[in-house]
């Protein structure tokens, strides 16, 4: 039954009598134990809840709520998009459903061996170069990934004659799982 507020005003309408006292009380007391169900039925839910997190992950509902809001970067939050992260210059970002994205920047002298900063735990799908410096690169140069495997990759970045190119710097990014 939905509740109907009233003003009460001395000597006004509703008159204040025991009657109306009484269905006042007989409503507190109804919102009273409705209420209390309410929170034991939700205090069983969250238990429940709880305890189904601890068995998923090894740690309680409270303690992952509660490493969220402390900042780690690598602290797995519900609902978060990712499990773990490192915003470094040689980065990474663990996507929930186990896609990697990691990134950096090489400077090479010759061709150079790049370690990820995480192995990826299956493969790495995809290595991606852009040079870093502003000197002009005539026709025929370029900069490219190969032999990549799930912890690594080779840089190599070289001239129109096909010599390796000193010196310059590199950026990359891998996407793998």
């Amino acid at each position: 039954m939905a509740y109907s507020k009233n003003t009460w005003v001395d000597g006004g309408s509703p008159p204040i009598s025991a009657a109306n006292l009484q269905n006042i009380e007989d409503g507190v007391y109804a919102n009273d134990a409705a209420l209390t169900a309410l929170t034991a039925s939700t205090t069983s839910g969250i238990n429940t809840l709880n305890n189904k997190v601890i068995s998923a992950s090894g740690s309680s509902l409270g303690d992952i709520l509660t490493s969220a809001g402390s900042g780690s970067p690598t602290t797995w939050a519900p609902n978060a998009p990712y499990t773990a992260q490192s915003l470094a210059t040689n980065g990474y970002i663990k996507l929930v459903g186990g896609v990697v994205i990691q990134w950096g920047t090489y400077s090479t002298w010759s061709t150079g061996l790049v370690t990820f900063p995480v192995a990826f735990p299956t493969a790495c799908r995809s290595v991606t170069t852009a040079r870093n410096h502003g000197i002009v690169w005539n026709y025929g140069n370029e900069v490219y990934a190969y032999n990549k495997t799930a912890s690594s990759c080779y840089i190599k970045i070289s001239g129109n004659n096909g010599a390796n190119q000193i010196g310059y710097s590199v950026n990359w990014m891998a996407i793998g799982y």
